[in-house]
């Protein structure tokens, strides 16, 4: 009785293990070591105070594939502060154990690493960018 119940288990705690990464349908992140080696000074730019529910947003160019890493950091239940190295720890196990990025909870704060198409747009900057916009996720 207690084997057949182990049986029943695993494919529920498997697919709670796998649950973090991106779908296998969206872009691929081929360099994923040019993500990994920009990740640190992103986490700089973003670690510091958030107030309730405040995302911090960055992103990376992967010129070679054509692709970005659209990376967030959110901070929910309260305000709260972060420093650049739980931050980056938080990023880096996204990127780096997802072929397409990923997205994990530490508590309150959310880590999310998402692979897309074209290049980083300055959404401060849009008007006058001749490039195409890319599909961020909603």
């Amino acid at each position: 009785m207690h084997f057949q119940k182990v049986f029943t288990t695993i494919p529920v705690l498997l697919g709670l293990a796998a649950a973090d990464c991106w779908s296998d349908s969206g872009v691929r992140a081929d360099n994923t070591h040019v993500g990994l080696s920009n990740i640190d000074a992103i986490a700089a730019e973003m670690q510091g105070y958030f107030v309730d529910e405040q995302t911090k947003i960055g992103c990376i160019d992967d010129y070679a594939s054509g692709n970005h890493f659209y990376i967030t950091v959110k901070k929910s239940n309260g305000q709260g502060s972060i420093d650049a190295s739980v931050i980056s720890n938080g990023l880096k196990k996204e990127m780096g154990g997802c072929t397409r990025g990923g997205h994990s909870w530490d508590g309150d704060w959310e880590y999310n690493v998402d692979t897309l198409a074209g290049t980083c747009v300055d959404p401060n900057y849009i008007n006058q960018h001749k490039g195409s916009i890319p599909n961020l996720p909603n």
